[in-house]
């Protein structure tokens, strides 16, 4: 574990006798970290980020499930070409999801190689079982 307020502390201390604004600026701010308390670790204990469960094991996004589906009926599609199908202007949110993909192993993907995207055994199993109808509720017979 990397100790943060060692590090602050030497930082410091080399800028202790510096006459620059800037460095003096920094000087202060470095300062101020030092007589916070220090957290050795980030936990993120929001819900609907995940918390601290790893992305792997994470459950799919309606976004992510959206994008995989795209891959499977368009093979050898481009990221440029997702954004369009999903009306997304930016296409780093379409990268990100497919990394998610790949971390969770529903799709394979080599990033800087063009059109490498495929849904894997596991994503293929998981847009069928996500196609597939939701059973119907049983009539009771009644007809008005």
């Amino acid at each position: 574990m990397i100790d943060e307020a060692a590090i602050l502390r030497a930082q410091v201390a080399t800028l202790e006798g510096e006459r620059d604004p800037v460095a003096r600026a920094a000087l202060a701010r470095k300062r101020k970290q030092l007589a916070r308390p220090m957290q050795s670790v980030r936990v993120t204990t929001k819900a609907e980020t995940g918390g601290n469960i790893p992305q792997a094991e994470r459950p799919a996004t309606a976004r992510q499930m959206e994008i995989l589906c795209w891959i499977a009926e368009h093979p050898r599609c481009s990221i440029a070409e997702i954004a369009k199908a999903m009306g997304v202007t930016s296409t780093k949110c379409i990268g990100a999801a497919c990394k998610a993909l790949q971390v969770k192993g529903l799709l394979t993907w080599q990033p800087r190689a063009i059109r490498s995207m495929r849904p894997t055994d596991p994503g293929i199993s998981l847009i069928r079982t996500a196609a597939k109808p939701a059973p119907r509720p049983a009539s009771t017979g009644k007809q008005s």
